[in-house]
């Protein structure tokens, strides 16, 4: 079922870097994905979300991949 976060479906919209975090979990980078390498960070809320550290594409994004539990 899609999270819904102030008129964001949390579970399919990217999250660019510089983006504050509404939801905290772990998030994967869909340039990453689309390489067929796996990036994962932590992200909790408030934190602003980072540029991928393993891919050369500014115009990356993450997905929430697993919610964190409350």
């Amino acid at each position: 079922m899609p999270v819904q976060f102030r008129g964001r479906n949390t579970t399919s919209d990217l999250f660019k870097p510089g983006e504050r975090c509404h939801l905290a979990g772990v998030y994967g980078c869909e340039t990453c994905r689309l390489a067929e390498r796996e990036t994962v960070v932590q992200v909790e809320v408030e934190a602003i979300f980072p540029l991928c550290a393993e891919c050369p594409d500014l115009d990356m994004g993450w997905r929430l991949r697993d919610a964190a539990r409350a």
